[in-house]
């Protein structure tokens, strides 16, 4: 299907004291730079950090969460790269059989603490998305929320392929990708250079790729998709839906935050 007969919903909104907030006072460890790409090191948030981004969801979280999968019997979940679990634990909440994964330990053994005081069945494991481990058709629904792009451009194929492949036959996976947006678009200002609590990003191998360094220790490689692009990467798999989101700074309306496709495929 081509991708102009999709309904794109775009969903303005503004990130919100607790979103900014989150990455304030980011206080990084013995790390190297050999990290590898796409770990987020929960173990360096603080407490209040956490809680402030427990408090922030994918626009397209609730509609997934009560799209009525638990009436009609798809009740296993997989939440990949699910970080400090805040989405994991309400799908849990809700009554569905979750499993999560995060290649982050010090975020899954959070999790189990969390999952036991609350007595919660979650399933986690400590693994990578580019080679999830699970066999073929494991689960129901695949959930991979603000993951698959943090690996660089030439990784997203694989990863969608991943994520396709432990989802049942008739099943469905959600996953998001960065929108690229061409510098000098009027409506908004990108920098690809920058110093912000720490943060350092620069320009990637490519124009779709910014490389972010946290504290100059360990970094995360980000790929931002255009619409070309997109058609091409979901021209293999049958498409439920695509939406885009776009979160603008209330400091300054002109700033891009963070703009994503969000994505249902249906296994075909």
């Amino acid at each position: 299907m081509n991708i102009k007969t999709w309904i794109l919903l775009l969903v303005i909104g503004t990130i919100t004291a607790a979103g900014c907030a989150s990455r304030t006072n980011l206080q990084t460890k013995n790390l190297t730079s050999q990290t590898v790409s796409g770990e987020w090191h929960w173990e360096n948030f603080s407490n209040e950090e956490i809680k402030n981004w427990s408090q922030i969801h994918s626009p397209s979280f609730y509609t997934l969460l009560y799209g009525g999968w638990a009436e009609i019997g798809k009740k296993t979940i997989l939440d990949v790269g699910a970080g400090q679990g805040h989405e994991t634990i309400i799908f849990a909440e809700k009554g569905f059989d979750v499993s999560a994964i995060d290649i982050n330990k010090f975020a899954m053994d959070r999790l189990d603490k969390i999952a036991v005081d609350k007595k919660l069945s979650i399933k986690t494991k400590v693994g990578d998305v580019r080679k999830l481990p699970y066999p073929d058709q494991s689960f129901e629904f695949v959930y991979a929320n603000k993951v698959v792009n943090l690996n660089g451009c030439d990784a997203i194929p694989s990863i969608i392929a991943e994520l396709n492949r432990v989802t049942k036959d008739g099943g469905r996976f959600f996953f998001t990708l960065n929108v690229f947006i061409e510098e000098g678009n009027p409506l908004f200002k990108e920098k690809l250079t920058k110093q912000e609590q720490g943060e350092k990003c620069l320009p990637g191998p490519s124009k779709y790729e910014k490389i972010c360094y946290f504290k100059d220790q360990y970094k995360t490689t980000y790929c931002f998709v255009d619409q070309a692009m997109l058609e091409k990467l979901l021209k293999p798999y049958k498409v439920k839906w695509v939406l885009m989101d776009i979160f603008l700074n209330p400091i300054d309306d002109l700033s891009r935050q963070s703009s994503h496709y969000n994505i249902l495929i249906e296994k075909k």
